[in-house]
């Protein structure tokens, strides 16, 4: 190989040096992860409050197993909602100012829109940036601008909190009582309806009692009355059918209790949190299991669109589509 031939060779390695060592220079900066707003641990923090107007919204707080509303109402919360805001405790933002010398109530932040107090760390929310649409969010005297995602649920109803589930998780159903008219469960307007006054509760209708109980008898479910027109290994099939339905429910929406409703069926259900020792003799098991037996009270309305299940020591309601009603009342199961 010729001397020419290793310059030239030797110039081509040197530009390319050269011109990859101008674009490292040149290049912008990789982009900034933003400052936290806060310096909490998502897994230390015990409290949540929100505040709109100056008054209470909604009040959460950590317990042993899970997390919990205690205003407005003493309740299981969400846990995919309240994991999504204990996220905005440490949200980044690449934008700020210090609030000191400027005039916040430009922004919403004074007085503030609304809060969030993460244990003793209070969060000032005000209004969104016109341009971006970033919402003003100020802690200790620093204001920064983040995506608006967190904040419809700050500013929605406090009832979003609630955990849309029927039943705790993980409870062993015992015994499932339906007990209203033939009329109510099917979803078919009584005749005892016709001629009262607006949100007076309606007539008894003729013939309400218990539509059917249902018992686990170890690990098998009986009927009460018994279905002649199902065999044991059916009745097995939509016992265990109804308990699931019951215990995988989740409600369309959670808000306060509508007296105006028809509230004129009711249904029972027993059952036992999973807390029992696999250590315990089978005698202290059971006498566990009796000392851990749970009963929940559901008062029942229907309309044409909807299936309503009221828990009166809750004052809350949950709400179901027609087909999810007939799964939870064993309408097939009753048949």
């Amino acid at each position: 190989m010729s001397a020419r031939l290793l310059l030239t060779l030797g110039l081509l390695v040197l530009s390319i040096a050269l011109g990859w060592y101008a674009f490292r220079i040149d290049a912008p900066p990789p982009p900034s992860l933003g400052v936290a707003l806060t310096s909490l641990s998502i897994d230390d923090i015990k409290s949540i409050e929100i505040v709109r107007n100056g008054n209470t919204v909604a009040q959460l707080q950590r317990s042993a197993q899970q997390w919990r509303v205690r205003k407005p109402i003493d309740t299981t919360a969400d846990s995919f909602r309240v994991q999504t805001l204990l996220a905005f405790a440490r949200a980044r933002s690449t934008t700020g100012f210090r609030a000191s010398g400027n005039d916040l109530a430009q922004y919403g932040l004074q007085p503030a829109r609304a809060s969030v107090r993460f244990d003793t760390t209070t969060l000032l929310i005000g209004d969104t940036d016109p341009i971006a649409g970033h919402r003003y969010v100020m802690v200790g005297d620093q204001v920064h601008l983040l995506e608006d995602k967190w904040f419809a649920q700050i500013f929605g109803s406090a009832t979003a909190w609630f955990d849309p589930r029927l039943l705790p998780r993980a409870m062993t159903m015992l015994r499932i009582d339906l007990r209203s008219s033939a009329q109510q469960i099917q979803g078919k307007t009584s005749d005892s309806t016709k001629g009262r006054a607006p949100g007076a509760p309606p007539a008894a209708a003729p013939g309400a009692a218990a539509l059917a109980q249902w018992h686990r008898v170890g690990k098998q479910w009986q009927r009460t009355p018994v279905d002649a027109s199902a065999n044991p290994q059916q009745t097995e099939q939509r016992g265990a059918a109804l308990a699931k339905a019951w215990s995988q429910a989740r409600a369309l929406s959670v808000r306060p209790r509508d007296r105006a409703l028809h509230w004129s069926g009711q249904v029972t259900i027993d059952a036992t949190a999973p807390q029992s020792s696999k250590r315990a003799t089978p005698h202290q098991r059971a006498k566990v299991d009796a000392d851990q037996v749970t009963t929940i009270v559901f008062k029942l309305a229907r309309t044409a669109n909807a299936l309503f299940l009221a828990r009166e020591d809750l004052d809350v309601q949950y709400r179901f589509l027609p087909r999810q009603g007939d799964a939870l009342l064993g309408v097939s199961a009753a048949k």
